[in-house]
């Protein structure tokens, strides 16, 4: 599935850089290529992969709560690696970002009581968690000299050619009759595009403008827009700790964004 979302991916970004973006190509220097290798085997590659693992070996709410963890290592990354200064006030709204972040991935408090924590899911989890962290450093370095579409393009790019090398070595089957039918092609192309290819060129040029840390605390929106399809999709309503949740989320990143551009 990853290997689909990725070739699909590189294919349709590919003409759309190629006609709007030429001017944004230039020459690697001499730490960008393994700088774009870490963003495409941390971040494309392994992070995904362990993170789509994780669902099948544990409790669906497992792996979201777990990633909410990521902004708290971005933040220790960013300060040791590109200097971003930080103060005290900043912690305090983080923190109150990442506990309504948590109650909006959940309809209600017996979801995380009923949950059947499996610990090698959670270790799966956790190590894309980390995996990404280390993408958003390396993604913010190289987008001081290149843009975010063409970065996008390379990642995907990249990313298929691994996903292809890993998918010959351990000799998996690829089924392209069943991608290629009308039920399951459409999905893969949004998946390609919408969450996926287009979405990250539009984090990029954001994380391109912003420190990385406040990148980090904004992506934990995700939550809301993703309960609010998915209530949609499965017509459920949304339960008060959720609304309440996304309220404070969206007020805690909204100073969080005001204290940054103060520093």
């Amino acid at each position: 599935l990853v290997f689909y979302e990725h070739i699909l991916g590189a294919l349709l970004l590919f003409p759309i850089v190629i006609a709007f973006r030429r001017h944004e190509f230039v020459r690697f220097k001499s730490n960008e290529p393994l700088l774009m290798l870490v963003v495409t085997l941390c971040g494309s590659v392994c992070a995904t992969l362990a993170f789509t693992k994780s669902f099948q070996l544990t409790h669906s709410a497992i792996p979201v709560l777990l990633q909410k963890l990521q902004p708290v290592w971005v933040l220790g990354l960013s300060k040791c690696f590109l200097n971003e200064k930080l103060e005290r006030r900043y912690a305090f709204w983080a923190i109150v970002s990442l506990i309504s972040a948590v109650f909006v991935s959940i309809p209600d408090l017996n979801t995380l009581k009923d949950a059947e924590i499996y610990f090698s899911g959670c270790l799966l989890a956790a190590l894309s968690v980390f995996l990404w962290g280390i993408t958003t450093i390396a993604d913010k370095i190289l987008l001081y000299r290149h843009g975010p579409s063409v970065l996008c393009l390379y990642q995907y790019s990249l990313g298929a050619v691994f996903l292809s090398g890993l998918i010959f070595f351990t000799n998996s089957e690829l089924r392209w009759q069943t991608v290629e039918s009308k039920h399951l092609l459409p999905g893969l192309i949004f998946l390609a595009t919408i969450p996926g290819g287009y979405s990250i060129a539009i984090y990029n040029a954001g994380l391109k403008r912003i420190p990385a840390s406040l990148s980090s605390f904004i992506e934990l929106i995700y939550p809301i827009s993703g309960v609010i399809v998915v209530n949609w999709v499965m017509g459920t309503d949304l339960t008060a700790l959720q609304l309440v949740s996304g309220v404070i989320l969206l007020m805690a990143t909204f100073m969080i964004s005001r204290k940054t551009q103060n520093l």
